[in-house]
Formats: C-alpha cells, structure tokens, sequence
C-alpha cells in the first residue's frame, strides 16, 4: 500500500471591503433616532464580511482567493456588542469589560432576493465612555437564535433548556468569559437558512515576529469612538470591523462528471505509477462523500491566547502563523492558528470528536464541486478543529471518508460486482474465484463431497479475520460462508482458521462498495511543516504544529488526483497513530484560497 501523498496551503480568516450596505439604528432607547438615551451616543463602524484571505505563501498572502457562493455572504440580522477599558491599555483582549449590547437590523431588499455584500456600515447608538475610558465593538452577525439582547444584556440560548440567559454574570466580564461561556455545540446552530454566524477575527498589529510579544499585539474588539449626536457620527469616518464565519467548508472535486448519466454521475478511472499492477484501468463510481471525526463543540469567537508561544522560534522560521500583506492599508495582519475546546489536555475521544463507524449512519454528500453551478459548489461545513503538534492523530483529525463502487472487472457484464482481496496479495478476485482458492485451500471435494460453498447472502462488506477475539469492526471468517447439500451449514472453526492461515485477513467488497477513510485534511503544507521522521520515535515536535487541522473560515478544496487500487470494503474507526502514517489508495491535494479556501489533492 502507498502513504498517502498531501500537499497542503493555507489562508485563514477572510476580509476586505468592497460594495456598501446600511444597517440602520433600531432606535432602542431612542424614540425619533437623533438623540441617544441618557449615558450614550452614536457610532458608525463600517462591518467587512469575509472576502480575501491571507495566504498560501507566508511570503505573499495576496493572490489566492476566491469567492464563495452567494448564501456564505447573506446577512440577516446583527448585534453590536461593546466593551469598556481604560484609554492606553496594555491587553483590552483580556481587560476590556462588557458594557452593552445593541441589536441592529438590515433590512431586506425589495425585490425578496438575497441581500449580499462586503460590508455594511452602520451609525447607531453606543454607550458614551466615562473619563479616561475606550469603548470596544464586537460584532455578531447571523446570530440563528444562538444569541439575542434583553435590555442591552447578550444573552446566549442554553442547550439543556432552550431558553437564553445571561452571557455576562456581571457587567465587569471580559471576551474571555463570552469565549468560555458560548461554546457552540452543532455545525446547524451556525449555517441555517438565516444565513453563517460571524463574529471578530483575531488580527495581528504587525507581520514581524519580533514585534509580537503579547497579546497586546492582537486586535479582536475594535476600538471605536462615540460621539454625542448622530450627525457627528455621520459626518466621521467608520471604525473597521473584520468578521469571520465560524465554521471551516469543505468541497471535494477531481471526477469526471456526466449530467447526462442516469447514474454513476461521477467517475475516475484507475491508474498507477506500476504498469504491471493488476488495477490499472479499473474504475470507481463515486457514491458519496462525508466529514469525519469532527469536533463537538467550538468557541464563538476565535482563540489566539497562545500566539506568542506559535511564533517562538522552537515552533519554526517561517512565520506561517501570521500573514504578511496588511488589510485594507491598516497596520492588521491575518492569523492563521486558533485553540479550540480540546486542543490540548485529557479526554475521551469519543466524548469530543463525531466518528462515524458505520456507513448507516453517514448522511452522504452524492455531488462534488466537478458539477457547482454559480451559487452551488456542494460544500460540507463543520466546527474548527485544531489542535497542539502531539495531538495530531488520525482519530483527533477531522477526514473526509469518500465512498465509492469500485469496478474491478470493468468489461464485464456487471463491473461493480462483489470482489474479494486477501492477505498481502494486491489482486482482486470475483465471487467463483474466491471460492475456488477456499475450495482448493480445503480440499473442499474430500472433506465436503456433495455439498456446495457460497457467500453468505446476509454478510455485509468488510474484514473478515480468525482470532479468538475478533477486533472490533471486523468479523468472523465462519460468518462469511454458506454450505448447503449435506449436513455441514457452516464452516468449522478449524475449518476458518486453515482458511486464515492460507489466505490471511479477507476483504469482502460486496456489491463493489469501496471506502477511501482516511483522506485527512492539511493545514499548513510541506514547505511549513516537513515531516521528515526519526526513526527511533517518529513523533511530531513543536515545528509541525498546525500541519493538521481545520481552521474557521477556511475553505479546504480536496481534489482527488488519482486512485491506485481499491479501498477499504467498510468504514474503519480512525486509530490513535500520527497522521502521517496513514496509507491508502487515494492521492489528494489542498490548494487554500479565498473564504479562506484550501485546496487537496489526494489520491484514492
């Protein structure tokens, strides 16, 4: 078998400014829309949706985006969210303390079409900063009932019982405490037909390592000025706000696509570097694609405490965590890392990461970004998933599990037919071959005259092994046979381990279903992060941190380059192995470009 091959770029969050709407004050506390409640006054901050994003090349981060699809940009509602600290302070990420929350509506378009653009400006109340004070804005967009205002207090909905509370226990709590307290649960709670939830993105003040040295030196909440009366507001130039979506994407392209097919839509024929290999012109038929191994939970707002730790010159010198073009002219720079929920510490995997173990319970994606139409590129969307360089692991990394029919006998008459593989053998024999090299490894007409073997019509695909203890996800040899005409009805367990010690381990590919597991998505590629192992530990150190993982709003495009045999014949659990020890069939790539977008390529 061959390692899977990836090479991987990078963006992270995305953000420029381009065509203009208005999001208009809702007058709270404010009957006639000029003058502001008692304590407060006006602002006008210019929000930028996610458009570009920083960078393949550590080097340029400025040429490599592209656009998404139209619903990734559509803004249905927002909230203003402002913070209080002294004027000058060192750390407002850590000490600004929340004041108020403001809802702020958009109002649809006219014509009922989907209202999108790049930025949206607004000028709206704010609370007026007392002596000696600076306000902070951070912005929410598309909240999906996740979070709402009552009485200018941000409330955050409670899983256990639907109802909102309090985000804030009291009125001195900092972004910390909105990190820590909106852990977000499903992917569905921030991609609804209301449109993706975002929220600030974490920037740098500047792209050199040097001048990061605390988190200082990171921009989440904007600071903003208020002023007393509106048109004061109006007449003075907006405060930026840089938003991100809160959840990676994901397409998946490289079939060959027929829209003209009844079925089978899209296809990729076998080839290998060997022209002796016995898959070579074999075909697959893609049935479906899905995410696996996705993380639970993630913050509303993304994480980057640990950013001077990142550029430390243990972690390498390429300073891949921090983009190197400013955005808009402003002295901010793109960060390229965040720390989820689970990034490190102990837990339960099973208690953190969605792993699917059986094909049921897979809801299959049946279309890739070969057959996008201009607002359709077949996305999958999922919660971030980083972690630290020790945690890079096939059963913590988010994959992309592709299931397909493998036609092994392609002239015949039906090519998807059942198949089998065995042992260490890379050949695939059809259902009366397979019983043949049973028969004969039996002695099938001596011990067993009269009576005929065939496949159990009740077994399903996969492993089938003999052991005392079968290994979970596989089955018993004895499982896979029928013997009808005589009294014997299955295999005798001497019988099966004879035929384990002939054959070893035997992949039944039933019906030609053929699963490529473990395609597992790249962050950083190799010119950041080379693996290059030692072969007396073949662990990862502090230099490979980020080479795995999926980043929010980031856009990773896995594009199938080319398969080289079949896969596995059922969904395997993901073992707790490096992630570059994998193996298999399929040779991918990630190119990143905008939203951000990366994109795979991976060979199955």
């Amino acid at each position: 078998m061959k390692k899977v091959k990836y090479l991987a770029m990078l963006l992270a969050a995305g953000m420029f400014a381009a065509c203009s709407d208005n999001l208009e004050d809702t007058g709270a506390g404010n009957a006639g829309g000029t003058t502001p409640a008692t304590g407060e006054g006006y602002v006008k901050v210019a929000i930028n949706m996610p458009t570009t994003s920083g960078g393949m090349s550590r080097v340029d981060d400025s040429n490599i985006f592209e656009d998404g699809t139209t619903n990734e940009y559509a803004v249905k509602n927002g909230i203003l969210v402002f913070f209080t600290d002294n004027e000058g302070a060192v750390t407002p990420e850590n000490s600004a303390t929340f004041v108020k929350a403001y809802p702020i509506s958009l109002s649809n378009p006219s014509d009922g079409n989907v209202q999108v653009t790049t930025r949206y400006s607004y000028i709206g109340e704010a609370p007026m900063p007392n002596d000696g004070k600076q306000i902070y804005a951070l912005a929410i967009l598309n909240n999906n009932g996740l979070f709402s205002v009552s009485d200018g207090k941000l409330q955050i909905k409670d899983d256990a019982s639907t109802e909102s509370k309090d985000v804030f226990s009291t009125d001195n709590m900092t972004l910390a405490e909105l990190q820590s307290k909106s852990k977000i649960t499903t992917t569905s709670s921030v991609v609804t037909n209301e449109g993706f939830m975002m929220l600030n993105a974490p920037l740098a003040k500047a792209a050199n390592y040097s001048a990061i040295t605390s988190l200082s030196d990171v921009q989440t909440l904007v600071p903003v000025t208020v002023y007393e009366d509106k048109q004061t507001a109006q007449d003075r130039p907006a405060s930026d706000i840089y938003v991100e979506r809160v959840v990676a994407k994901v397409t998946l392209s490289g079939f060959k696509y027929d829209a003209k097919a009844a079925t089978d839509k899209y296809t990729l024929s076998v080839a290998t570097s060997d022209n002796e290999s016995p898959f070579n012109d074999d075909k697959v038929a893609l049935q479906g694609w899905a995410l696996n191994v996705t993380n639970k939970t993630t913050k509303a707002v993304r994480d980057v405490s640990s950013i001077t730790t990142w550029i430390s010159s243990d972690y390498g010198t390429d300073n891949r965590f921090i983009g190197t073009n400013n955005i808009d002219g402003n002295n901010l720079y793109r960060i390229y890392w965040g720390i989820d929920n689970n990034y490190t510490g102990t837990y339960t995997v099973d208690n953190e990461f969605n792993i699917y173990t059986t094909d049921a319970s897979i809801t299959w994606n049946d279309q890739t970004s070969d057959a996008n139409t201009e607002d359709n590129d077949h996305a999958l969307y999922c919660l971030e998933n980083t972690m630290d360089y020790g945690n890079q692991k096939q059963d913590q990394t988010t994959t992309v599990i592709i299931k397909t029919k493998y036609a092994a006998f392609p002239t015949e008459k039906n090519p998807y037919a059942s198949f089998f593989m065995y042992g260490a053998q890379q050949k695939t024999y059809n259902v009366d071959d397979f019983i043949d090299n049973v028969e004969k490894t039996l002695d099938w007409e001596t011990t067993h005259n009269g009576e005929t073997l065939t496949i159990n019509t009740t077994a399903d695909g996969g492993t089938y092994t003999y052991a005392t203890t079968i290994p979970t996800g596989q089955y018993n040899i004895t499982s896979l046979f029928t013997i009808t005409g005589g009294s014997a009805t299955a295999l005798t367990t001497d019988e099966a381990q004879k035929v384990y010690n002939a054959l070893g381990n035997i992949r039944y590919y039933k019906d030609g279903a053929s699963y490529y597991n473990t395609v597992l998505i790249r962050h950083f590629d190799d010119t950041n992060t080379d693996v290059v192992w030692n072969p007396s530990d073949r662990m990862y150190t502090q230099k490979h941190l980020g080479r795995y993982g999926v980043l929010r709003n980031n856009w990773y495009e896995i594009k199938v380059t080319g398969i080289s045999g079949p896969g596995a014949p059922s969904i395997e659990d993901p073992d707790p192995n490096p992630d570059d020890e994998t193996e298999g069939y399929i040779q991918t790539r990630i190119n990143v470009l905008s939203w951000a977008k990366r994109n795979q390529d991976v060979e199955l």
